[in-house]
């Protein structure tokens, strides 16, 4: 099926892609795959999945490599897992309000990272339901304070 430019009625063209998602003050740009483009006005058309993937992709990188990643990613990487804040607290074995909290912190923990993208990574490899795993217990996600 060939698509065409909502704008300029051009047929759109497989080609390069550079995506650009903004999470608080960290820029991700991800220039990992291809998109049907415009060639006239560069307009890009992508599938629910493309577009998804390049979220998850910019949550985990934010999450697992920004020197400080905000309560803001966080709240970004819940969003796009789907999750409320009760739901994430189950996960984290933690509670509602600590949820809220960190997502209002100017730093996040590493700790807390790397388990949200854990999380991140779970849901792309669809091996259970993220709602699974809060509900039956078998893999909880812990994050325990820095002693000190």
């Amino acid at each position: 099926m060939e698509l065409y430019c909502h704008e300029c009625d051009i047929k759109l063209v497989r080609g390069p892609w550079k995506h650009t998602t903004t999470i608080g003050k960290i820029t991700v740009v991800d220039t990992s795959a291809t998109a049907e483009t415009c060639p006239q006005c560069g307009t890009a058309s992508l599938s629910q999945d493309e577009a998804e993937g390049y979220q998850h992709r910019a949550a985990h990188l934010v999450l697992t490599q920004a020197k400080h990643a905000t309560g803001e990613a966080l709240k970004y990487a819940r969003s796009i897992l789907g999750l409320k804040q009760k739901e994430l607290a189950v996960l984290l074995d933690t509670n509602e309000q600590q949820i809220s909290r960190w997502e209002h912190e100017e730093t996040i923990d590493r700790r807390l990272r790397l388990a949200v993208a854990e999380l991140l990574d779970l849901s792309q490899r669809g091996e259970r339901s993220l709602a699974e795993l809060g509900t039956n217990g078998s893999r909880q996600l812990e994050i325990t304070p820095r002693a000190g």
